[in-house]
């Protein structure tokens, strides 16, 4: 039954002594606690984009759900890219390819036809120092999540053990 319960830990060392911290990332498999703490989380992002958009009239809604599309790209880039094993490396490239891919559109959208090689120059630069920070910073929100739910499965699930024990000491 123990092989059952998803873990979303992706380094974790046998010895006690280890100093490693774990590394939280998305898990390959999703249970019930895994998809509530994610319903609650992107609930949260939409409720609090949605509370800032009533406090400024001119935040758009393409912001909360391009956040929330991010950090899904960022989720699945962790469960993918390098079979998993490098999340932090994961979420790294997955900001640098959003960030090239949110340049590239804003540099069509807005300029001439013809783009000039030293802007798109620039352009790869900036997806690259801005979009290591950024996928950073998205992969630790996607992992701290993760980390909620694996907390939440434990509690649960020793709660519920206790109280099977209960019951099988009473029926004897």
């Amino acid at each position: 039954m123990q092989n059952d319960i998803p873990s979303p830990i992706v380094n974790t060392s046998s010895s006690a002594e280890s100093t490693h911290p774990e590394v939280y990332s998305a898990p390959r498999r999703f249970d019930i606690f895994t998809l509530l703490v994610v319903t609650f989380a992107y609930a949260f992002l939409f409720m609090l984009t949605s509370a800032l958009g009533t406090i400024d009239k001119n935040l758009p809604v393409w912001i909360s759900t391009s956040i929330g599309l991010f950090l899904a790209y960022v989720a699945v880039a962790q469960l993918f890219l390098f079979k998993g094993q490098s999340p932090r490396l994961a979420s790294m490239v997955a900001g640098i390819t959003a960030v090239a891919c949110w340049l590239l559109m804003f540099v069509v959208r807005l300029s001439d036809p013809m783009v000039a090689p030293d802007d798109l120059a620039w352009g790869a630069l900036c997806s690259c120092i801005m979009g290591v920070p950024i996928g950073y910073l998205a992969g630790a929100t996607v992992g701290g999540v993760f980390l909620v739910s694996d907390v939440l499965r434990r509690k649960v699930l020793n709660r519920q053990s206790k109280s099977n024990e209960i019951w099988e000491d009473e029926s004897r």
